[in-house]
């Protein structure tokens, strides 16, 4: 997650300088005298070059404000994220899950970027670290281990308490209900950033010519993670 919210922030700066190059007036004039050339019969390679420069400086442009939007919101989010991430007792998870989870749901809210499948994939993500966390204090193996060694008496039972707390606020603050999402092709879609990171899904969905099926899979998702958060505090009753 912390890869997530750094990779919008050096983006951001890459494509700021970028941006600050190809605003330069001299790049503006060399651009009017290529076009005017472009113009000539004779030079139809240079107005195709032409062409692909300006269809590139546009996406830059609008990469940079993506980027830039994104990086504003990831600032937000930034310390939960790492003390989640880093965090060596659930307790520091129960500390800070809350305060995520409704700064997401505040960026998902107020972001044109930043909607269904992008927080359903970051909220998956974050639901990931948690139960690795969890299943390093309270998986049967590191229970029975702990218990015997000890004596069962003398076991305590704390991590088990704090990770079912932890579910729970993930539970009462998870905001992508299935129940609750409604269709949203009336509203303006929001085209995708054609930059891409392989192997992170974070960047591989947003609104789209595929919104039907994108939504589709926003439902089914969402339906995972109610599903999963449910089963893991009925097991966890049973401990």
């Amino acid at each position: 997650m912390i890869g997530e919210v750094h990779y919008w922030r050096d983006l951001s700066r890459v494509l700021e300088a970028v941006g600050e190059e190809l605003r330069q007036p001299f790049v503006e004039v060399v651009l009017q005298i290529l076009q005017a050339k472009g113009e000539e019969a004779t030079n139809k390679v240079l107005a195709e070059d032409v062409a692909v420069f300006l269809r590139e400086k546009a996406r830059v442009i609008k990469g940079l404000k993506e980027a830039k939007w994104n990086d504003k919101y990831m600032k937000i989010i930034e310390k939960p994220v790492k003390t989640i991430e880093q965090a060596k007792e659930i307790k520091e998870i129960v500390l800070n899950i809350s305060a995520l989870m409704h700064s997401l749901h505040s960026i998902y809210l107020n972001s044109n970027f930043y909607k269904e499948n992008r927080i359903l994939s970051f909220i998956d993500r974050l639901l990931m670290c948690i139960l690795s966390k969890i299943k390093l204090k309270v998986g049967l193996q590191f229970t029975i281990k702990q218990a015997t060694a000890g004596g069962f008496e003398n076991y305590n039972a704390s991590d088990l308490v704090t990770s079912i707390s932890v579910l729970h606020k993930f539970q009462e603050s998870f905001f992508m209900r299935t129940r609750e999402l409604t269709e949203k092709n009336e509203e303006a879609k929001m085209g995708q950033s054609f930059y891409r990171k392989d192997g992170l899904d974070f960047l591989a969905f947003s609104y789209s010519e595929a919104f039907a099926n994108a939504n589709t899979r926003v439902y089914s998702r969402a339906e995972k993670i109610e599903q999963q958060v449910q089963y893991l505090l009925d097991l966890l009753k049973f401990y």
